[in-house]
């Protein structure tokens, strides 16, 4: 569910100082979601099914067995990836330490729990890491 929060954070954030920067993180978490989504719908091949075992792997933990149903890529690596890439320049170290290790628990959470592979999980951090450098370009952090 923590991933939920990374929504709430961006638009806090944007009324809290009405910086764009701000928005264009919500916006590209849609984005984010956007994308794995339609992905989703699209693969085909062997990597393309959650593992066995998989089971409430939606946000809410929710919705029963999914073993075999579409996981690549694995949205949440995107979102927190794409979380983490967009806010890094702005961050101090501290803060992007603790980003990061954010970031690599749930990562982790999602393999652990079944419900992507590690390549699944890869293809999400790919994603979600390229779309937060792409929204970067242009926007100053």
């Amino acid at each position: 569910v923590s991933v939920v929060g990374l929504y709430g954070i961006s638009i806090f954030l944007f009324l809290w100082t009405y910086d764009v920067f701000h928005l264009i993180a919500f916006l590209g978490l849609l984005l984010v979601r956007t994308v794995s989504e339609a992905l989703k719908r699209q693969c085909k091949g062997p990597t393309c099914p959650r593992p066995l075992g998989a089971k409430n792997c939606n946000t809410f933990c929710s919705d029963g067995n999914q073993e075999g149903r579409p996981g690549m890529p694995s949205t949440h690596a995107a979102f927190v990836t794409f979380f983490v890439t967009y806010y890094a320049p702005v961050l101090s170290a501290p803060l992007r330490a603790l980003a990061t290790l954010y970031a690599a628990i749930v990562i982790y959470s999602r393999y652990a729990k079944k419900c992507h592979s590690v390549i699944q999980l890869a293809s999400g951090s790919v994603l979600g890491g390229g779309l937060g450098v792409l929204l970067l370009q242009g926007v100053r952090p």
